[in-house]
């Protein structure tokens, strides 16, 4: 019978014509028309009879979903049986499952020991991957030489991610000395490879100008034209990062781009759509103030809530917020404790200094000054600026800590220093009147009107009260009355008790009763007690009941 009637007439019965390679090579042609069953079948039959690269593209065909439900367990086994036979690709696709523990038991060891064989072997995609688990120290221990060393194996074969790798490690001074315009360089180089974050990376340098000459306004300008082409040369390749830094320079105007708040939501949303939780997060911030769109706080709670649920520790800070206020969801605020609780424990400083507030306060929990300090310490070692002023207050009131006014001002100037305003006032306070301090009017007024000039009202109040006594400056009713009006706008019940007293007693002001008693009934609705018995008292010289 001659061979072409045998094959017709027996191929029903499974008789296989085709060698394991011809097998394969049909195998792949059906992958390529979309034929996955066809394919399969024959890249399956060419890996049974031993054909390595069979056997490790029916791995990656199960690892992929090929044609039926993705197995991580079969693309194992047939990684691994491919890579007993010195299949590189196959060794590094085994050691990517080990590192993320698909199909097998994760062990960053195995994967780190597969790498190597396969970077042995003179994979670039390995070499790359091992310079990441030596800079991370995962599997392995931690060496930025080896790191570096790998990332340049693969860097040299013209691998344009390990380029950007080993502009990282110039750029932070990673084993070899920190050097901008070699990190520029690298970055280009990536860049230019088509690597994403070297596009990115390459316009953020430019952007600040690191490694670039940016010497005249003219070098400037070319520096912000090469920062946004390499930043939209990245977003329109699905960079999410980049695309929030051009949502960002249309939103403020910068770097030669237009301002914008259509063009700016135009980019978050791109960023949002690929569920990039910065990009939901800006949506949800325009969505929030208006910008760009019809202000929609149901709608801004709609997307901080997706930014949130992708571990965004800001976005969950955003919903502690919302619930706090009621803005876009009904006032809740166990929930917003809730959410706060959240950011605080994915690392977020606000909230953290927010949960000392809510046990402070007693607000959606037990009132508990020892948990309050405990948070108010974490954020503040974090170097959150109010949570600093924040201990300080608890020293100085001798909540949950023993009253110490040495240990308040101290907190109060490390929060001072790094710019919180209400702790300038509070230590401008101290200073005035020899509170863990020696008394210092010249201080005093020093930290107060840093913190006026900040708008800050208590500062503001306190440098009108120093003017209003001529202590540490010369005493000018009218520079007093002028800060104390800028105080009290920004809600101070104590400037709004001192306008009632110049106009009251005629101080730099003409005396005037009637506007005496509109500011004490400012401050009084504030709280303000002295303010509340000035009323009666102001009522009376009246002559009639305003109270």
């Amino acid at each position: 019978m001659k061979g072409q009637e045998f094959l017709s007439k027996y191929s029903w019965v499974g008789i296989r014509p085709y060698s394991p390679a011809r097998a394969y090579g049909r195998g792949r042609d059906h992958l390529d028309a979309g034929n996955y069953a066809l394919a399969w079948e024959r890249i399956h039959d060419a890996a049974r009879r031993g054909h390595v690269f069979a056997m490790a593209y029916l791995g990656r065909m199960c690892r992929r979903g090929d044609g039926r439900a993705t197995d991580y367990a079969q693309a194992h086994y047939w990684f691994e049986k491919a890579a007993l036979f010195g299949n590189s690709w196959a060794m590094s696709n085994l050691a990517w499952l080990y590192e993320n523990g698909y199909g097998c038991k994760q062990s960053l060891e195995k994967a780190v020991q597969y790498f190597h064989k396969a970077a042995a072997a003179d994979d670039t995609w390995a070499m790359n991957k091992l310079g990441g688990f030596y800079e991370d120290g995962r599997g392995c221990e931690q060496d930025y030489k080896q790191a570096f060393d790998w990332y340049m194996c693969a860097a040299s074969q013209e691998d344009a991610e390990a380029m950007n790798n080993v502009g990282r490690m110039y750029y932070n001074g990673w084993y070899v000395e920190q050097d901008d315009e070699r990190a520029l360089e690298w970055y280009q180089k990536a860049a230019e490879g088509g690597d994403t974050w070297g596009m990115s990376n390459l316009a953020w340098m430019y952007e600040h100008g690191r490694g670039c000459v940016q010497n005249n306004d003219e070098q400037v300008e070319l520096s912000s034209l090469i920062a946004v082409h390499w930043y939209t040369k990245a977003a329109e390749q699905n960079h999410r990062w980049a695309m929030n830094k051009l949502g960002m320079f249309h939103e403020n105007g910068r770097h030669g781009c237009e301002q914008s708040y259509t063009l700016a939501m135009s980019w978050y949303m791109k960023a949002a759509e690929l569920h990039d939780v910065d990009g939901l997060g800006n949506v949800g911030r325009m969505y929030e103030n208006g910008y760009g769109v019809k202000q929609d706080y149901a709608k801004a709670v709609e997307y901080y809530r997706q930014a949130a649920e992708g571990g965004d520790a800001w976005a969950m800070g955003n919903m502690a917020i919302a619930y706090d206020r009621g803005r876009g969801v009904e006032q809740n605020i166990n929930l917003a404790f809730e959410w706060a609780t959240r950011a605080a424990q994915a690392g977020s400083r606000w909230a953290m200094n927010r949960m000392g507030y809510y046990y402070e306060a007693g607000k959606g929990t037990k009132k508990n000054y020892h948990e309050a300090f405990v948070w108010y310490m974490k954020s503040a070692e974090k170097g959150y600026a109010d949570a600093m002023n924040n201990i300080g207050r608890m020293y100085r009131n001798g909540w949950d800590v023993t009253e110490n006014y040495v240990k308040a001002a101290e907190w109060y100037l490390k929060a001072a220093e790094a710019g919180d305003p209400w702790a300038m006032s509070n230590l401008g306070w101290m200073y005035e009147h020899g509170e863990g301090v020696s008394q210092d009017y010249a201080k005093a007024f020093e930290f107060n009107k840093k913190s006026a000039d900040m708008n800050n009202p208590a500062g503001l109040n306190n440098v009108g009260r120093l003017y209003y006594l001529g202590r540490g400056v010369e005493q000018d009713y009218n520079i007093a009355y002028d800060y104390f009006i800028k105080a009290a706008d920004g809600g101070d019940n104590d400037a709004m008790y001192a306008l009632g007293i110049i106009f009251e007693e005629g101080r730099g002001r003409e005396a005037d009763l009637e506007q005496a008693f509109f500011y004490y009934r400012k401050a009084a609705d504030k709280g303000n007690r002295k303010a509340q018995d000035k009323i009666k008292l102001l009522s009376a010289k009246l002559g009639n009941k305003k109270d």
